[in-house]
C-alpha cells in the first residue's frame, strides 16, 4: 500500500491514509480512548460510497480465546458523507473508498 499520510493528532488516536492495489483510498483510524471521538478529515472523498469495517470490544484487554473465539471480530461500519468521522470507543476502523483515475493521479502527486 502506498502511504499518503500518517497522522497522530492526539494521544490514543491515529490515522493512516494510503492507496491499495485496487485503487482504493484506505483510511485506518484508531481510537484507543474509553469514549467515542470525532476526527475531521478534510480533503478526502468521503462523499461517495465506500466500505468500512470496525473492530472494537468492551475493553482494550479483551481478546479471543478458544472458548470464546468471537469476542473481537470485524463488523460492517457505515461510511457516511461528510468531512468528519465519529469513532467508537476502543476501536480500529478501516474505510475503503474507490478512486477515479484523476483522483489517483492527484493523490500520488502529493
Amino acid at each position: 500500500m502506498y502511504i499518503i499520510q500518517r497522522i497522530q493528532p492526539r494521544r490514543r488516536r491515529g490515522v493512516v491514509v494510503g492507496i491499495n492495489a485496487r485503487r482504493e483510498l484506505v483510511l485506518k483510524l484508531v481510537n484507543g480512548a474509553e469514549r467515542e471521538r470525532t476526527l475531521e478529515l478534510r480533503g478526502l472523498p468521503l462523499s461517495r460510497q465506500g466500505k468500512g469495517e470496525v473492530l472494537t470490544a468492551d475493553s482494550l484487554r479483551t481478546e479471543n480465546t478458544l472458548d470464546h473465539p468471537d469476542l473481537v471480530t470485524p463488523r460492517p461500519w457505515p461510511v457516511r458523507a461528510g468531512s468528519s468521522v465519529t469513532l467508537p470507543a476502543r476501536s480500529l476502523v478501516v474505510v475503503r473508498i474507490p478512486l477515479t483515475p484523476a483522483e489517483m493521479r492527484s493523490a500520488l502527486a502529493r
